[in-house]
This record gives structure tokens, C-alpha cells and sequence, in this order.
């Protein structure tokens, strides 16, 4: 038993002389380290204070889209309706909204990317990203969708229906005396595209005028959207069928002229013609009308054409002299219906003599017509016939 007992404890003090010196040999190793033998990382250290706060205001959708100026989660007339203001000075766009509302990707925020939004709300053909989601934008190098040669693997265990019947209770179903109230439903009211189109009444546009739809029979007042040519249109409810067009001062918001276009029925397009219009969707192919003013009887130094319906011409035109005759010239668009000569003499424009008010009336005279002077009442006048020269 002894023996045994001197063994054990043999066996304790080796391990015990180990243990010991390990513990030496690490303290030693560890005294001589230097303080390149570690690198410690250590977090950053970060204060309230330096959290930073981004520019961009937190998006409330879900999903950014283009066109979604105003982040309610969907591309409407009033993100047309902020781009205009945009455009205009009235407002001004956040970094988010400005991103969003650049459709045409021509990195700044014009009447353009408006003009793509109406359009898309109109489902005609886009250019850009109206409606696409941002993340998804395309690229040229896009490739295909691969489709894996494996079929879907469909399971071979057939689905189990159970063996129990579904137990229907012997309890009849209790109706209530009181009848089940149904919210009544909202009336929904489809929404249409009206175009006021000033192709042969030119001015309107001029002096950055801008134009009102008013719906006569409520008084409720809708921005239109100018194409930069002849089309201003505006969505409204299809059940404003009355309505006043008005060309406002950009200053100050006086109206300037107005436009009464009452009972539209079916039809989108208002089409002016001066200080009156109709409703008609037919929208006439325009064509080249050549003019031929005969200079024989009022002998004028120069000779000028001036018409108030197509701004480019609102102004003293110079015609052209057919070389060594008396007739002079000028190519106009068929949308001009009306319009005068002036004219001076010894080669000053002061004092400006002029016609009579004319009309080209291309059915009745053929794209080339020729107006002859002779002396009227009070000034000039003039008879058209087809120029045959």
C-alpha cells in the first residue's frame, strides 16, 4: 500500500515541475516581444456628435421610380406639374426629386422631361426612363434572360388527400336580423388628354405666355404642359366637357386672351383659328404656299409680309424681287390663312404704307397665288388669283 502511495505521489510532483517550468518558458517568450510583434485593432471611436446626416431626404416609397418627382410612389400629371414649377423658379427640387424627375438622362431637369412624363401617362411611346425603376436601368450591353436547359423538376409524390371528410356541423348558421352593411364603393372617374393646339394662331406662345384649362361648369382651374410648338394639353377628368382656355401673363398671372370651347362631347383637340376655335381630333397635314405680291402699281422701295397667326412671320418679312420683274415673293406654311403687305418708299420704312387685310385661301387659288393691287377707299386692296408666271 506503501509502495503504491509513493508512486501517486511521485507521478504529481513531475507533473507539478512541468506545469512550472511551461509557465516560466511563456513569461520569458512574452518579456521579450517587441511592439511590432502584434497589431492591435482597436474600433474606431465614434461620438454621437460625428454621425452624419445625409443630403438627401429619406425616400418615402419603397421603390424609386423615374418620373415619381413628387415620391408618392407612382408617376402622375403632378410630377409633370413639379417639373414645370421646377422650370419656372417656383419651387425647387431636392438632389432625389431632381434625379428622378431627369426622364431624359440629359442630366438637368427641362420642359423635356415633363413632356416624357405627360406622354407616358398618355401610354404614347417614350424615350428615357419614365417608369423605370431605379436600379434597373438598361444598358447597352445588356444581355438575355438565360433560360436553363433543365426542365423544372416536378416531385413524384402526388399530393395526399386526407381519407377524413370535411364534417360539416349539424348547427345551422345563424343570419342576423340586421342586414350586412356594404361601404358604398368609390365612384371612379377615368381621366383624359386634352389638347389645346394653336398651329394657325402662332402667338400664343409668344412672350412666355402660359395657358389655363378652366372647366366653366365647376370653375376648377388645370395647368397645361407647352410642347415647345404649337400643343398645350392638360389631364383632366373625361367629365369636364365645358371648358375656358386662358393665355395668362407670365408676371402676373392677368389674362391676356381667352378661348370659349363649350361642349366637347368626344373629341380631345381644341384648334384655334385667331380669336376663335373648334373641337376637332383631325389635325390638318400642313403644306408650302408660295405668295406673289405685284409691285407694279404701289412701286415700293421693299416689300414685307406680316401675319399674326405663326409667330415666325408676326413681323416685317421681307419678300423677294423676281429679277427684273415687279412681283416679289415668299414661301409660307398652309397654317397662315390671313395676313397684309407693307412696303416703303425711297428706301426707308417710315413712313409704312400696307394693304388691306388678305386671306390665302389655298382652295380656292392653288399653293401659288398672286395678289394684285389696286387703289380701295382708304388703302391698298388687293385680288387674289392663281399665280401663273
Amino acid at each position: 500500500m506503501r509502495t503504491e502511495l509513493r508512486k501517486i505521489l511521485a507521478v504529481v510532483m513531475v507533473l507539478a515541475l512541468a506545469v512550472s517550468m511551461f509557465a516560466m518558458s511563456v513569461s520569458a517568450t512574452t518579456n521579450d516581444l517587441t511592439a511590432g510583434d502584434f497589431i492591435v485593432a482597436t474600433p474606431d471611436e465614434t461620438t454621437p456628435d460625428e454621425v452624419t446626416t445625409p443630403d438627401e431626404p429619406v425616400a418615402t416609397p419603397d421603390v424609386l421610380i423615374y418620373g415619381d418627382v413628387n415620391l408618392n410612389g407612382e408617376v402622375t400629371i403632378s410630377d409633370a406639374t413639379e417639373i414645370q414649377k421646377a422650370v419656372a423658379a417656383l419651387i425647387e427640387l431636392s438632389d432625389l426629386q431632381a434625379m428622378l424627375a431627369d426622364v431624359d438622362a440629359d442630366s438637368e431637369v427641362t420642359i423635356k422631361d415633363a413632356t416624357e412624363i405627360q406622354k407616358y401617362i398618355a401610354l404614347l411611346p417614350v424615350d428615357g426612363l419614365t417608369g423605370v425603376i431605379v436600379g434597373n436601368e438598361p444598358t447597352v450591353d445588356e444581355k438575355p434572360v438565360v433560360t436553363p436547359d433543365e426542365p423544372v423538376v416536378t416531385p413524384d409524390e402526388p399530393v395526399v388527400t386526407p381519407d377524413e371528410p370535411v364534417v360539416t356541423p349539424d348547427e345551422p348558421v345563424v343570419t342576423p336580423d340586421e342586414p350586412v352593411v356594404t361601404p358604398d364603393e368609390p365612384v371612379v372617374v377615368e381621366k383624359v388628354l386634352i389638347t389645346f393646339y394653336t398651329a394657325k394662331t402662332g402667338w400664343v406662345k409668344d412672350a412666355d405666355a402660359y395657358v389655363l384649362l378652366i372647366d366653366t361648369d365647376t370653375n376648377e382651374v388645370y395647368e397645361t404642359i407647352f410642347d415647345g410648338e404649337n400643343s398645350w394639353t392638360a389631364e383632366v377628368p373625361e367629365t369636364v366637357v365645358n371648358i375656358r382656355f386662358d393665355r395668362c401673363d407670365p408676371n402676373t398671372g392677368d389674362v391676356w386672351n381667352s378661348w370659349t370651347a363649350a361642349d366637347r362631347g368626344e373629341a380631345k383637340t381644341f384648334q384655334t383659328d385667331g380669336d376663335f376655335g373648334v373641337w376637332n381630333d383631325e389635325i390638318a397635314e400642313t403644306s408650302e404656299v408660295t405668295i406673289y405680291f405685284d409691285n407694279s402699281v404701289t412701286k415700293w422701295d421693299y416689300v414685307a409680309f406680316y401675319q399674326w397667326s405663326d409667330s415666325s412671320f408676326a413681323q416685317y418679312t421681307v419678300m423677294t424681287q423676281i429679277e427684273d420683274t415687279d412681283i416679289w415673293t415668299l414661301t409660307i406654311n398652309s397654317n397662315i390663312t390671313t395676313g397684309l403687305f407693307k412696303g416703303s418708299e425711297v428706301g426707308k420704312w417710315e413712313p409704312i404704307l400696307q394693304t388691306a387685310n388678305i386671306t390665302v385661301d389655298t382652295a380656292a387659288n392653288g399653293n401659288n397665288i398672286l395678289f394684285t393691287v389696286f387703289a380701295g377707299a382708304e388703302m391698298w386692296e388687293t385680288t387674289a388669283a392663281p399665280y401663273e408666271g
